[in-house]
């Protein structure tokens, strides 16, 4: 007996209390062993440029906060800690080499959890029928199985941490994974289809092979397989035992396995190969384990998925709006979290997708959900697991983990605010975004790390460029020429025509943006076209404030914008294009030259680049970006103008230093308004409207009644109301939003430079900001709130009417100003 086994307590101690009468016994495994077994992986953690990476990591957290910091050590250490025990016959010699091993992915078994009708073996936690079919899986006697019940030393704290660090190098060096189903009876159907659909995946991957088919052919191959064999069973009266296929694949889904985020790492973890894919377990009618291969249910959850309508929740919303729902009833919504679980994003997804997608899966301890994202984004750190509490804690922490390794996604991503605890005020709103379930952009790489100097869950403290000017508004008259353009050119058709042609990877979002999903057609009216498209009115906004920023911005605009959307996952927004030219597209562009340019000689290059600047606001795609154009000045360094949408009349525009180098579909423009970390908590209450009655304490007579005197907090088309940055550099960021159309790219060599050295009115770069988390306005109540200080106003004009007209009151033309109540809509 080795010396490492013989003084392995631990094991001798399972192996005695658990083991024995299974004939079975708990080893320490040689280092030399463990090398060989984990040896692919391990060489991968140790390389150099691994341990390079995490030392980098570790730097900069320290840089920006070191409390956090000390709770993260590099991987590399606990590979060198690991004690690696297998379960083995009880008549292996521990000098005997292992050369291979399985590894058990199950749902531990609590009081809360109904347990198999089948006897528990003591201390395993796993029913023995199950484990028998884990056993009978080996590859030769000498194969090892590493449970980790059994195989963590569950009362030693140190070994927990130390397999938890390493828990991905041990599942990806299994031979093969076993995923127990222990909840999962299926009826006699249920088995017959499973069964039955299971030899057609073996038989069709095995003739495909036999074959050799590649390509187009293969696709066409594996395409018909299914139907055709379905079709010889109806033939031969057979169609009773597909019956329950559906069934059969919803109840497998459905098993508690796949809502625990360990068994999602285990998974994702895991190489699905083709050669000793995982197999799935379950229960049979009378008992028996049933083992099918994850790659088969996979593929008959898609097929049958195909076969399925399009469907809806109950509130009309698409299946992929629900998918964080914890209750999923339709086989979509359980297909997509199946295929969620093949294997990890790609090394281009920013690591914050990795912590967002595991979050749908239920934890017991919520510091166990950085480790997983740890693992499964590739990250060669461990994390000790102290001062988390929630998930919010965890979110917040991982942010700040994923800017430390150089990536910008947590400042650029969209979604409700964290709610982090806090000493002082037990509860504050985060700098840091809930980060959504669905696909985040990919890695972006910072250039200027030193420009994030501070994070915490309250604030980040980064430079930022903050510009002077407020969004505004196109001008009426460049409005009235706009409309006139669009109308005597005939271009609403055009832009129905463009989405109708455009591909359907571009029609869809364009479609879902206004909330419908018809598909267009010849026939489709006009007035169903702008509602499709919700895109009229954008395109005359895009007009106008184009009108707006003068001949040159709009010659400069196509150019910069199509190279800024080359790398855009909907292509280049300047690819719709008829050749030769649309002759409305024409008459459009000689229209608005003769508008800007009276006197231009040399029309013909000028309209050539005026009909690519119609093709772009036209594209369907366009919408995406600002459905509500307001131009921003911004700098003749940064290219004199830029569009986004309205922001509130409080706040001030900014982008990170580090993020101006982003393309446009990004929302990297930053909403902050000057804050003071010690004032009470703002009230939203505060930022609605006072009662309509106070409209009566005003003096009769008073020549105007404006909205902005009763409505605390209105958008940029309203008079500004922005206090003065503060001395300390503190603000609060309210929301995130595109900004685009600079003619000069702002990532050019020196032009930042340039900016900080030459600072001019309309932007400064200001050092280290301390920016602090704030709900986003509610739009909708301060428009409720606007409706009724507007009806009244307006009963109060015509009372004071009334009055003048009755002789009772003499004098004073008391009238509602038009420019204050006539736009109570709101724009944005």
């Amino acid at each position: 007996m080795s010396l490492e086994h013989h003084h392995d307590t631990y094991a001798h101690s399972q192996t005695a209390d658990v083991l024995l009468e299974l004939n079975q016994q708990l080893i320490i495994v040689s280092e030399e062993n463990k090398r060989k077994l984990l040896g692919d992986v391990n060489e991968a953690r140790l390389r150099e440029q691994n341990r390079a990476r995490a030392t980098a990591i570790l730097n900069e957290l320290e840089r920006i906060n070191p409390k956090v910091a000390q709770h993260f050590c590099a991987k590399s250490d606990s590979l060198a800690d690991l004690k690696l025990r297998m379960i083995m016959p009880a008549d292996h010699q521990p000098r005997q080499q292992i050369p291979s091993f399985i590894v058990v992915s199950y749902c531990w078994h609590y009081s809360s959890w109904i347990s198999s009708p089948y006897a528990i073996v003591p201390g395993w936690e796993i029913t023995k029928p199950m484990m028998d079919a884990v056993l009978g899986v080996r590859k030769s006697p000498d194969e090892g199985v590493w449970l980790d019940r059994l195989c963590i030393n569950q009362g030693n704290e140190n070994d927990k941490v130390t397999h938890i660090a390493t828990m991905d190098t041990i599942y990806h060096s299994a031979r093969r994974m076993a995923i127990l189903l222990e909840d999962v009876h299926l009826s006699d159907d249920e088995e017959s289809a499973g069964l039955a659909y299971a030899k057609f995946y073996d038989d069709m991957s095995r003739e495909a092979g036999e074959r050799g088919l590649q390509g187009a052919e293969r696709i066409a191959f594996i395409d018909e397989y299914f139907p055709r064999q379905e079709k010889h069973y109806h033939e031969c009266g057979r169609d009773g035992e597909l019956a329950a296929a559906k069934p059969f694949v919803m109840k497998l889904l459905a098993a508690r396995w796949f809502t625990r985020a360990w068994c999602a790492h285990e998974s994702r973890i895991h190489p699905h190969r083709k050669v000793d894919n995982p197999l799935f377990m379950c229960f049979g009618p009378t008992g028996e384990v049933l083992s099918f291969e994850f790659r088969f249910v996979y593929y008959l959850a898609m097929y049958l998925d195909r076969l399925e309508p399009e469907d809806t929740n109950p509130n009309g919303v698409a299946w992929y709006e629900s998918i964080p729902h914890p209750n999923h009833a339709t086989l979509r919504q359980l297909w997509w979290r199946l295929s969620g679980l093949v294997q990890s994003h790609t090394e281009q997804c920013s690591p914050l997708q990795h912590l967002a997608s595991i979050t749908i899966f239920d934890c017991f301890r919520k510091a166990d959900l950085m480790s997983i994202a740890l693992n499964t984004a590739g990250i060669a750190l461990y994390f000790d697991g102290q001062d988390v509490q929630s998930i919010e804690d965890v979110k917040w922490v991982f942010s700040l983990l994923v800017l430390a390794a150089g990536d910008l996604v947590p400042l650029v991503v969209k979604g409700p605010k964290l709610r982090v605890p806090s000493v002082e005020k037990q509860q504050v709103v985060s700098w840091a975004i809930d980060p959504p379930h669905i696909t985040i952009e990919e890695h972006l790489e910072n250039p200027l790390p030193q420009s994030i100097t501070a994070v915490t869950g309250e604030y980040i403290e980064l430079d930022l460029i903050v510009f002077s000017s407020q969004p505004r508004r196109a001008s009426e008259s460049s409005l009235a020429i706009a409309k006139r353009i669009i109308a005597e050119h005939d271009l609403e058709s055009l832009a129905v025509h463009y989405l109708a042609a455009a591909p359907k990877e571009i029609q869809h979002p364009a479609q879902m943006l206004s909330g419908i999903v018809d598909r267009i057609n010849a026939e489709i009216t006009l007035a169903h076209a702008q509602a499709v498209l919700g895109n009229l009115d954008m395109i005359r906004l895009s007009l106008a404030v184009a009108i707006d920023a003068g001949l040159d911005w709009i010659l400069a605009f196509p150019s910069s914008f199509a190279h800024a959307t080359e790398t855009w996952q909907h292509g280049i927004v300047d690819g719709i294009q008829a050749s030769p030219p649309d002759a409305r597209i024409l008459s459009a562009a000689s229209s608005l030259l003769s508008h800007l340019s009276p006197l231009s000689t040399d029309s013909e290059p000028h309209l050539a680049i005026l009909t690519r600047f119609f093709n772009i606001i036209l594209d369907p795609r366009s919408s995406q970006l600002c459905r509500s154009s307001r131009l921003l000045p911004v700098s003749p360094l940064l290219g004199d103008y830029a569009i986004t949408t309205p922001a509130s009349n409080r706040s001030y525009l900014a982008v990170p230093l580090c993020l101006a180098h982003l393309p446009p579909w990004h929302d990297y423009c930053w909403v902050i308004e000057p804050f003071d970390p010690s004032a009470e908590p703002e009230d939203p209450k505060d930022h609605l409207a006072p009662h309509p009655s106070t409209l009566e304490k005003r003096k009769k007579g008073e020549p105007e009644i404006k909205i902005e005197d009763f409505v605390p907090v209105l958008t940029t088309d309203y008079p500004d109301r922005r206090a003065p940055p503060r001395p300390q550099g503190e603000w609060r960021l309210r929301t995130k939003q595109a900004l685009f159309g600079t003619s000069v790219p702002w990532d050019g060599e020196g032009l930042l430079k340039r900016v900080m050295e030459e600072e001019q009115d309309e932007v400064k770069v200001l050092r280290k900001q301390k920016v602090f988390g704030a709900e986003s306005y509610d739009w909708t109540s301060i428009r409720k709130a606007m409706v009724a200080v507007t009806a009244r106003a307006l009963e109060l004009e015509r009372e004071e009417q009334d009055e003048l007209l009755a002789g009772e009151v003499g004098g004073g033309d008391a009238a509602v100003g038009d420019a204050g109540l006539a736009s109570a809509g709101m724009a944005g």
